[in-house]
């Protein structure tokens, strides 16, 4: 379930970034991002 809603999202952000786009600073936002939602999901799991 987590991998499914991890994979959609890195889908949606990567859509709205565009991958024309400057692709370094895209996967920075990814990564900030991605974590601050497995942040929030490990927080609501515990």
């Amino acid at each position: 379930m987590f991998q499914l809603l991890r994979d959609m999202f890195i889908g949606w952000a990567f859509s709205r970034i565009g991958m024309r786009g400057c692709f370094s600073c895209g996967c920075i936002v990814i990564l900030i991002a991605g974590l601050l939602v497995f942040l929030l999901v490990n927080s609501i799991l515990s």
